[in-house]
């Protein structure tokens, strides 16, 4: 049987430039990046 593979939160770090790249500020970005990281979940809708 095929072992797990790691999720979104392996490359998490990826992630940093299009937070900023939104609008968050660095801390925010970095949180979020440490949230994913632990597990949690990130999603983001985009209204247009």
């Amino acid at each position: 049987m095929a072992e797990p593979q790691p999720g979104a939160a392996s490359g998490a770090g990826g992630l940093r430039k299009p937070l900023l790249d939104i609008g968050l500020e660095e801390a925010e970005a970095d949180q979020y990046l440490e949230d994913i990281k632990a597990g949690k979940i990130l999603v983001i809708a985009d209204p247009f």
